[in-house]
């Protein structure tokens, strides 16, 4: 009688996975466990604890009260702080700057290139040569007292005024040497001006140490400081301070001791034994204000 092999059991089929409450079958977990497990664990770590620290929709860090992740800039600590500054803080500086370097520019002005005919001297704008120097007197009271940065926009923003004021100083026919209406010889010798107030002399560009003016050269000088409430109240109370200080010195101030001399092309003794200066020029040496 002829005999059928058993048949081999029929595999079992694996079990199946329930649906996610979404729908989604989830993979299944690999065992990690012992030696397998430590580099996934020590790799997570650090990069849990950035991503924690770190705001995707902004970029930014953000930093816990422990301390922040190693290597990533903390943009809290580059915002601009602007340094505390009051009016009356500004303006004792700022008087104390200013006494310096009006002494400085009574030193060193002096008048060039000025055409001298008989008396009158005459001179056009540029003849007046001030300013120079403004900027380093002004920090030497400025500079211990007053935030850097401010410090040095009042110092080169009020230098800028006055050299563009001192640029438009003119000399206008002033009868500065009436010996030189006769002289009695060929050539006038150096001979000092009649002392004469500096306000005599005119000015085209008077306005350029108004307040508004001063006020506008320090703002452009300060930057994104020039934003900040109280620093720009301080700069305008000193701005208006200093048109009005800066007016009363030129008041008061005097041209002195400016050399004059020049040919006498008349003179032929003993016909005509006097002559006046004819085409004559000054001497420019400093300290010619007082």
């Amino acid at each position: 009688m002829r005999m059928n092999a058993p048949k081999p059991p029929a595999p079992k089929a694996p079990a199946p996975v329930a649906p996610t409450p979404q729908g989604q079958v989830p993979l299944p977990t690999p065992n990690l466990s012992g030696a397998d497990a430590s580099p996934m664990a020590n790799a997570a770590g650090p990069v849990k604890d950035v991503l924690k620290q770190t705001d995707f929709k902004s970029g930014a860090e953000m930093v816990s009260p422990k301390g922040k992740a190693p290597g990533i800039p903390n943009p809290q600590k580059l915002a601009p702080k602007s340094p505390a500054l009051s009016p009356e803080a500004l303006l004792a500086a700022g008087k104390q700057g200013f006494a310096a370097a009006q002494a400085h520019l009574r030193a060193t002005a002096c008048f060039q290139g000025l055409m001298i005919q008989g008396a009158n001297a005459l001179g056009g704008p540029g003849c007046f040569v001030a300013g120079a120097g403004w900027a380093a007197q002004m920090m030497g009271s400025l500079g211990a007292r007053i935030p850097g940065p401010v410090g040095a926009a009042i110092a080169h923003g009020t230098e800028a005024c006055v050299s563009r004021w001192a640029q438009g100083v003119t000399v206008p026919n002033l009868p500065w040497y009436p010996s030189f209406v006769a002289v009695a010889g060929p050539q006038a010798p150096p001979t000092p001006n009649v002392p004469t107030p500096l306000s005599a002399c005119t000015n085209i560009h008077a306005m350029a140490v108004s307040a508004f003016e001063v006020e506008q050269s320090i703002r452009g000088r300060l930057g994104r400081l020039a934003t900040d409430p109280a620093i720009g109240a301080a700069v305008k109370a000193f701005a208006a301070w200093f048109a009005e200080a800066f007016a009363a010195m030129v008041d008061k101030l005097m041209v002195v001791g400016v050399q004059a001399q020049g040919p006498v092309p008349t003179f032929a003794p003993p016909y005509v034994p006097v002559g006046p200066v004819v085409g004559g020029d000054n001497l420019a040496s400093p300290g010619q204000l007082a």
